[in-house]
């Protein structure tokens, strides 16, 4: 079948495609899901294709154990790094040993370190990560942040 004789496309199911009357939609499902196109031209013929996109479960995101905010470039915040089957970073918290918020962010830039504008002493600190998927669910994360100066 010939591109210019096609004269209709038909993607079922629609959910999580980008188009469903197009010849490449953009897939973004948030569960194993099956796609069926039907395509047919001029003549009236049929052409049925499907695939398969299989969605991974496991979420990855990487939240370092320590940092250094002493303006040498390198590990001066404390950031998260989402990956595999995350959205975003939807709030990071800090607190200290006594349970204290020191540091409350909805924009994942990184904690530098600081309380009220002071240098926090050196030690371990507890954090909370709240992470959205991309299927609308929120997961928390949580541990341990080691600041060293």
């Amino acid at each position: 079948m010939d591109v210019a004789d096609v004269v209709s496309i038909k993607w079922e199911p629609a959910l999580g495609l980008s188009c469903d009357d197009c010849l490449n939609p953009v897939a973004q499902p948030t569960q194993t899901t099956t796609y069926t196109v039907l395509i047919t031209d001029t003549n009236g013929c049929v052409a049925v294709a499907e695939i398969t996109l299989t969605i991974d479960p496991k979420i990855a995101v990487f939240i370092p154990n320590v940092f250094s905010p002493n303006n040498d470039g390198t590990n001066d915040r404390f950031l998260v790094f989402p990956a595999a089957g995350i959205a975003s970073v939807a709030s990071v918290q800090v607190f200290d040993r006594w349970g204290g918020m020191v540091y409350d962010s909805k924009d994942n830039l990184g904690w530098d370190g600081r309380i009220a504008g002071d240098e926090a002493a050196p030690g371990v600190y507890v954090y909370q990560v709240e992470l959205l998927l991309f299927d609308g669910t929120t997961i928390l994360e949580s541990g341990d942040i080691t600041l060293i100066r």
